[in-house]
């Protein structure tokens, strides 16, 4: 329907992805722990180094309607959707190490910690794959927007997390050290 005095207005039309785009779609979901080079090779990006299809493979990965896609590829499988990124993301939100105290090559104590590294990494891992968190080719956080899933999956594991602590079994305080022995009584009558 027109409107007088103008085109009629057009609706925003959805990016198609080119058949490159994708391929690496599909390599990153399918291939995660691969090197952006064996991402762009898979896909057909071309170049005399393995630096320059990892930059080709780069700037593929960085437009929104490939990433857009990605998070489309990653909801078909259990493993890669919200749901299940957020039964892993509970499970690392709950990460601890067993810390072994030693004398004279005896294991004398341990004590369970909280591993907070390990849980920082499984949260920045699954806002990071949903699009809540982009990072440059440094490593460096480029941006903090949440989306509204991301966030959330953060909200209910977070709320999760309380309910699991105030469940979960409390580790003994170790015993309290020996009171002081009294001073030996020197001979001088003080």
């Amino acid at each position: 329907m027109a409107t007088k005095g103008g085109p009629p207005p057009q609706r925003p039309r959805k990016k198609r992805l080119t058949r490159r785009e994708e391929a690496i779609a599909r390599s990153v979901v399918k291939h995660p722990n691969d090197s952006l080079s064996d991402h762009g090779d898979r896909a057909g990006y071309s170049g005399d180094t393995k630096q320059v299809i990892a930059s080709n493979a780069w700037k593929a990965l960085e437009k929104p309607h490939v990433k857009e896609r990605i998070r489309q590829l990653m909801e078909r499988h259990k493993d890669t959707s919200l749901e299940g990124l957020h039964k892993t993301l509970a499970a690392g939100l709950k990460a601890e190490e067993v810390k072994f105290f030693a004398h004279e090559g005896r294991v004398k104590d341990k004590r369970v910690t909280v591993d907070h590294g390990t849980r920082h990494r499984y949260l920045e891992t699954a806002l990071e794959m949903h699009g809540a968190l982009d990072k440059d080719k440094g490593g460096n956080v480029t941006n903090n927007f949440f989306t509204k899933d991301a966030m959330e999956a953060f909200v209910d594991a977070f709320k999760n997390k309380g309910a699991a602590a105030a469940q979960a079994p409390q580790i003994p305080e170790p015993p309290p050290d020996p009171p002081a022995a009294p001073p030996e009584a020197d001979g001088h009558g003080s």
